[in-house]
């Protein structure tokens, strides 16, 4: 490690090889050929007869910088080792040895959301931390402060479980297993018959329990009878005429017209076969002028079109006309009149004014008040749990940022640490935008003076409208009136 300088590029970690002899060529084309799984993917680049290696670190957020807004829960730092586990087996497949995982939390690199790690691997003949080296140093990231020791049981199983010698990671991958299923939650316990005396104005009186009959005493249920209830006779019906027939949303079909005209047309094309056996159609050729049949089948169709007119539209109207008689006409009930401002205008019978009448009361009918329905509670955390207080002019302390947000300036303050993203519960601002990463920069304050820095965001932080992104993990000085553009959502410092 002495002779490897690390530096950042971008967003890139770069290890600097003063020796190129310390490289193992085997382990570094595996690297930079292949995906390896928990493992950061690499390219080699030689500069000035040196060898650099880029580690490519886009959208990661290393351990120590994850770990300084806040504390990290027992069960993301177990799916942080598990990540270690995952690392180990996936370069035992491409017969690298686990001890070239560099585990400094500078260069460890995580998911904010579940803490699964990324690890560098160097692949360096000096060897790196042997495996029982790497076990104290998991354990001194979990007793570091780092982590959230709420559940003791667990945490003392961690602890033992460091403090052993494995020889194999599959071993120490089944005893974190054994602390997986371990169950945080509490067990239920049953409550106690009768509570204790100085709680018992806590609880509501309870009834005395029934006394339950022996089977020979219990009694037979009585049965509940309920009369019958007399059935509403059922008013006669309109018969429809029986040659009218009418379907709910189909209109009325004529039986009678129809059979009248289907008729007709029996007996206009059994005169023109008639016609056409006495030779009344034949040709001198000794054919059938087909013409001559044409004409008169159509005069036939046309007298029964006619005829299907004149009886549908007579039988319409008797149908009509009988319905109308039989159907018993209702009294509308009377209606009230509304004006203007919800004035409700009484009726008054003409037969009960008095020659001397007395003024009429007109009461207004009264608006119902809107009342806004409680929110039902959920523990469920929301993004607005998390947004972020604008601070008012008289109460603005230096430094602070302005920021447009739907056509309205924001003033917000920073305190020593500030940070800017989109996951909920680790930044302290939520950007509206798209294109900001989960956590992408960060502002810090220190000795009245104000630093910015990109926590190798995907889309950049940029300065004063430079077009170059600054470089990543490493402290930018702003000062006032200087633009922040976080990715396309912009900052002004104030001081």
């Amino acid at each position: 490690m002495e002779n490897i300088q690390f530096k950042y590029d971008k967003n890139f970690l770069v290890a600097v090889f003063q020796d190129s002899t310390e490289i193992i060529n085997y382990q570094l084309e595996m690297l930079t050929n292949n995906e390896i799984q928990n493992v950061i993917h690499a390219n080699k680049q030689i500069k000035n007869g040196t060898v650099h290696i880029y580690y490519d670190i886009t959208s990661k957020l290393s351990f120590e910088q994850a770990i300084t807004h806040k504390k990290i829960t027992l069960d993301q730092f177990l799916n942080f080792l598990f990540s270690f586990i995952k690392a180990c087996k996936e370069l035992e497949e491409y017969q690298l040895e686990q001890d070239g995982i560099l585990l400094d939390v500078k260069y460890i690199y995580v998911n904010p959301v579940n803490f699964e790690a990324d690890f560098v691997y160097l692949p360096n003949t000096k060897g790196g931390d042997s495996f029982e080296k790497q076990m104290v140093m998991l354990k001194n990231i979990l007793m570091s402060g780092s982590v959230e020791l709420l559940d003791g049981q667990r945490v003392q199983q961690l602890v033992d479980i460091f403090m052993q010698n494995f020889e194999q990671i599959q071993t120490f991958e089944n005893k974190l297993a054994e602390v997986l299923k371990t169950s945080t939650k509490p067990q239920y316990k049953a409550p106690p018959s009768a509570p204790p005396e100085n709680v018992s104005h806590y609880l509501p009186e309870q009834p005395a329990p029934r006394e339950q009959p022996t089977p020979k005493e219990q009694a037979v249920p009585k049965m509940s009878i309920t009369p019958p209830v007399a059935k509403k006779p059922i008013p006669d019906m309109p018969v429809a005429s029986v040659d009218r027939i009418a379907t709910k949303g189909k209109p009325a079909v004529n039986m009678r017209g129809m059979v009248i005209v289907a008729g007709v047309t029996v007996v206009g094309i059994g005169l023109i076969f008639a016609l056409m056996r006495m030779g009344i159609f034949a040709t001198e050729t000794g054919g059938t002028d087909m013409t001559s049949v044409g004409l008169l089948a159509i005069l036939v169709l046309v007298a029964d079109y006619f005829a299907y007119k004149k009886l549908g539209q007579t039988g319409s109207a008797k149908a009509e006309a009988a319905a109308t008689k039989e159907k018993p006409t209702k009294k509308s009930a009377p209606t009230v009149k509304k004006g203007i401002d919800n004035i409700v205008y009484p009726k008054v019978e003409l037969s009960k004014v008095s020659e001397n009448p007395q003024p009429i009361e007109i009461k207004a009918e009264t608006p119902m008040a809107y009342k806004p329905q409680p929110l039902a509670a959920s523990n469920a955390p929301s993004i607005y749990d998390y947004k972020t207080d604008i601070i008012q002019d008289d109460d603005l302390f230096s430094p602070y940022l302005e920021h447009d947000l739907n056509n309205t300036r924001e003033k917000i303050s920073l305190n020593e640490r500030f940070r800017i993203g989109k996951l909920v519960g680790q930044v302290d601002y939520i950007s509206q935008s798209k294109k900001v990463s989960k956590i992408h920069a960060e502002f810090l304050t220190k000795d009245g003076r104000v630093f910015v820095i990109d926590l190798n965001s995907l889309n950049g932080t940029f300065l004063n409208g430079n077009r170059e992104r600054i470089q990543s993990n490493i402290e930018h000085e702003v000062f006032n009136n200087d633009r922040i553009l976080v990715a396309d959502d912009e900052f002004i410092v104030r001081f």
